[in-house]
C-alpha cells in the first residue's frame, strides 16, 4: 500500500511506543523517537497513522472454501473457523490476506473485537486518522517463494512466509537449539521452504543460530543468516509497506479515507455518469449522421438546381460559385449592351408591360436566337390585344397562338428585336 504525503508510524509494544514521521515514497523517516505512552507521541491532530501492532493479538488461520465469489467466501469464513476459535465466530474480526493466482487455500488473519478496541480507541482519542492497521509480523516484507523470513534479533520472534502465507509470532528464546514452535511449524507446513532466512543483531546470536543448521538440514531447510544491528523497529518502519490486502482496517474498521472505501461509494455516481456519457455519445453520433445526410440533400439540391438552370454545364466542381460567376457575367452582359439587349435587358424591358394588365398571368418565358417568346393567360381575347398593344412599344410582337382554356385566353406572343 502506498500513502502520499506524511504519515505517522506507530508501534505499540508492552513497555512502551515507537513513532516515526515518514514522507509517502521515502525509504527513511524525517524523525524517529520513543514514547512512553500513545499520547506522548507528538503527531498532531488529524495526522495519518499506520498503527503496527503486538502480532500476538492477532491470529492466522488456513482455510478452503470453494468458492470464488468474495462476498460468500467472507460470509463463510465464521463457519470454516469455528472449531478454531476460542469463542463465538461474532467476537472475532476476520481478514482474508492476499493469494497468489490459482492458489487453493487462504491465509486468513484472525483478532478479536474488544482487542481492536483497545488498540483504536486511543488512537481516536488523540485525534489522529488511523490508515492502516497491521501485526507487526505482517509489517515484514514477504519473501520470495521458497524461503520464510525469520527476525530472531529480538523476543518474540517474527515468523513471515511468502505471499500468500502470512506470518506468525513465535514464543521463544534464543539458544543452540532450534525453537520447538519453528521446528513444529516447519513440519506442519503443507509446503516447506527450502531456505530459512534469520536475522539476529549481532556476531553472538549469529553462532547461536548457526547451530540450527544440523537440525533444519534434517528437514531439508537450508540456513541463511543475515546480521543487522538495527532495533526491530528500526528495522520495520524501513521496510516498504505491506499491500492494502494486510490492512485489518476492513469492514466495521474500515477508514473513511481509504482510497477504495471511496471508490466503492462513487461507484453508482461513476457508473450513472458513464451511462449519461454513453447516450450523450450516441446522442451525438446521431445528430452527426443526420447533420451529414442533410448536408448531403442540400448539396445535391444545389446541384440539381445548378444544372436546371445551366443545362448546358458539365464540370460541377463548385455549384455556387459557379452560379454566381454566371450570375456576374450575365449581369455584365446587360450592362455593356448599349441596347439593352440579351434576356435581362429584354425582360427590363417588357416587364411594365407584362405587370399592368388586370387578372393576366405570364406562364413561361423562352429566349432564343428568335427573340422573346411569352406564353400567358389572360381574362379574354380583348384583354390579350391589348397586352400585345403595350408590348409593341418593346419591338415586333406576333401572337403566335390563342386559344380559350376552360373560360381564358392561353396565348403565346413573340416578341422581335426591333429593327
Amino acid at each position: 500500500m502506498a500513502l502520499r504525503g506524511e504519515y505517522w508510524w506507530v508501534r505499540l509494544r508492552p513497555e512502551g511506543v515507537d513513532w516515526a514521521r515518514c514522507l509517502g515514497g521515502e525509504e527513511r523517516p524525517r524523525q524517529e523517537g520513543q514514547a512512553a505512552e500513545l499520547e506522548d507521541v507528538p503527531a498532531p491532530a488529524g495526522a495519518r497513522v499506520v498503527l503496527c501492532v503486538p502480532g500476538t493479538g492477532v491470529r492466522v488461520h488456513r482455510v478452503h472454501i470453494p468458492t470464488r465469489n468474495r462476498r460468500r467466501f467472507r460470509a463463510a469464513l465464521p463457519f470454516a473457523l469455528e472449531d478454531q476459535l476460542l469463542h463465538d465466530p461474532e467476537a472475532f474480526h476476520f481478514v482474508p490476506l492476499p493469494r497468489n493466482r490459482g492458489q487453493a487455500d487462504a491465509a486468513v488473519a484472525v483478532v478479536e473485537h474488544n482487542r481492536m478496541a483497545q488498540w483504536l480507541e486511543p488512537v481516536s482519542a488523540a485525534g489522529w486518522q488511523p490508515r492502516f492497521l497491521v501485526p507487526d509480523y505482517l509489517a515484514v516484507a514477504p519473501p520470495e517463494a521458497g524461503v520464510w523470513l525469520l527476525d530472531a534479533a529480538e523476543p518474540p520472534f517474527l515468523l513471515r512466509l511468502p505471499r500468500g502465507g502470512g506470518g506468525a509470532t513465535l514464543t521463544a528464546t534464543l539458544d543452540d537449539a532450534l525453537p520447538g514452535a519453528l521446528r513444529l511449524a516447519l513440519e506442519a507446513a503443507a509446503e516447506a521452504p527450502s531456505r530459512l532466512d534469520v536475522r539476529v543483531a549481532d556476531r553472538a546470536q549469529a553462532a547461536r543460530v548457526a547451530e540450527w543448521r544440523p537440525a533444519l538440514e534434517g528437514l531439508g531447510v537450508a540456513l541463511q543468516v543475515q546480521e543487522d544491528s538495527r532495533t526491530r523497529s528500526a528495522w520495520l518502519v524501513r521496510q516498504p509497506l505491506p499491500e492494502s490486502g494486510c490492512n485489518l482496517l476492513t469492514g466495521p474498521y474500515a477508514s473513511g479515507q481509504d482510497p477504495r472505501i471511496w471508490l466503492r461509494r462513487l461507484a453508482p455516481a461513476a457508473g450513472l455518469a458513464a451511462g449519461l456519457l454513453a447516450v450523450a455519445g450516441g446522442q451525438w453520433v446521431l445528430q452527426g449522421q443526420e447533420l451529414r445526410a442533410r448536408h448531403h440533400n442540400l448539396s445535391q439540391a444545389i446541384d440539381d438546381t445548378y444544372r436546371e438552370a445551366f443545362p448546358e454545364a458539365r464540370n460541377l466542381v463548385d455549384p455556387r460559385y459557379q452560379m454566381e460567376q454566371r450570375l456576374e457575367r450575365l449581369r455584365g452582359q446587360e450592362t455593356t449592351s448599349s441596347e439593352g439587349g440579351g434576356l435581362l435587358g429584354r425582360l427590363r424591358t417588357v416587364a411594365p408591360a407584362l405587370a399592368a394588365g388586370d387578372n393576366g398571368k405570364v406562364r413561361s418565358l423562352t429566349y432564343d436566337q428568335r427573340g422573346l417568346l411569352v406564353e400567358v393567360s389572360v381574362a379574354d381575347y380583348e384583354a390579350l390585344e391589348q397586352l400585345q398593344e403595350r408590348l409593341a412599344g418593346a419591338g415586333e410582337v406576333s401572337v403566335e397562338n390563342a386559344e380559350l382554356k376552360e373560360g381564358r385566353v392561353h396565348g403565346r406572343i413573340r416578341l422581335r428585336e426591333a429593327g
